[in-house]
This record gives structure tokens, sequence and C-alpha cells, in this order.
């Protein structure tokens, strides 16, 4: 398998782990996904943990190279930065679903999200803003229930809730949210 295999990996994983969760994917599974026998995954990745650290430090890096940028933007180019990290949210919202997964189900893979990628994430949040606790809670909260409840409130409201109009104004009203 080629880098391209590694890929093709991946994104098997991270479909199946933001539908069904860490301890519900097996490599098996992955493998299914991806048209190969399980062993093949071997060759690429030594557990399932690690494909799964993989997965989640693809979906995540951008945000990391975002916030790094932050300290070097004027404060009017603050909303910049906040629609490229909604934006990057909604283009991959298995973002939000293997967050939900991990949430729900707990355990070893929160953990790791929370050590490796929230806890830095949003203490520099935190330090570069001067926001308070809540406010960056109901503000992280809102954007992952939007991506995550969008098939239901498209179903609902007979629109597309993550298309380029709606998208702006959840950008718009973060935007106000954030100024608060």
């Amino acid at each position: 398998m080629t880098s391209t295999a590694k890929t093709r990996i991946l994104d098997a994983a991270e479909e199946l782990f933001a539908n069904k969760g860490y301890e519900a994917t097996s490599i098996v599974d992955i493998a299914d996904l991806v048209g190969v026998r399980g062993p093949a995954i071997y060759k690429h990745y030594a557990s399932k943990a690690e494909v799964y650290k993989a997965v989640v430090d693809r979906l995540f890096a951008p945000m990391k190279t975002y916030m790094a940028r932050r300290g070097s933007l004027a404060e009017d180019q603050s909303f910049e930065l906040l629609e490229k990290l909604v934006k990057h949210h909604i283009d991959n919202p298995n973002i939000s679903r293997i967050i939900q997964q991990a949430t729900l189900n707990s355990g070893d893979h929160l953990d790791r999200l929370v050590d490796d990628w929230y806890r830095p994430f949003f203490t520099g949040i935190l330090q570069q803003t001067g926001a308070m606790t809540s406010v960056i809670m109901a503000f992280h909260s809102m954007l992952l229930g939007y991506i995550t409840l969008a098939p239901l409130h498209q179903k609902i409201f007979q629109l597309d809730p993550l298309d380029a109009e709606h998208v702006a104004q959840q950008l718009m009203l973060q935007s106000e949210i954030a100024a608060l």
C-alpha cells in the first residue's frame, strides 16, 4: 500500500470512528471499508489506537495552526480566525461526531482528546482572549451542536444548515457572542 493507501485507511477509519465510536470500530471494519484484509492495516499502523491518533491529529492539526497565527493577528482580524475555525469544523463534520462519540463513551480516548488537543487549545484561547470559561464552553457547545444536529435541522426546517448562507448567519451569531 502506498501513502494513498494510508489516506484511504484514515478516511475509512475517520468515517467509522465518527459514526460508531472507537470501541465499536474494529481493524476488520476499517479494512473492509478500504477493501483490504485486516492485516494490511498493520503494515501502516501498529494498532487501532495508532490509527485513531492519526485520524484525530489529521483533523485537529489545522486548528492548532490557526491558533498559532492568532497571536500575530490584529484585533480586527479575530473574526477571520473565528471564521476559519468554524469553517474547518463545518468542512470536517467528523470532528464534531468523533468528539461526540468520545464524550458519550468517555474513557481513554476522551482523555487523549483533552490532553493532546482540547486543553492546550482552550488554554490558548483563554490566554489570548481573556474570555470567561463559560463563554468559551457555550461557544464550543453551540458550534458542535450546530454541526451534529444539522441533519435534524435540515429535516425540520427543510433547508441546508451547512450551506453558505446559513453558515454566514451562524458566523455572525458566533461573532456577536464572542464580542460579549
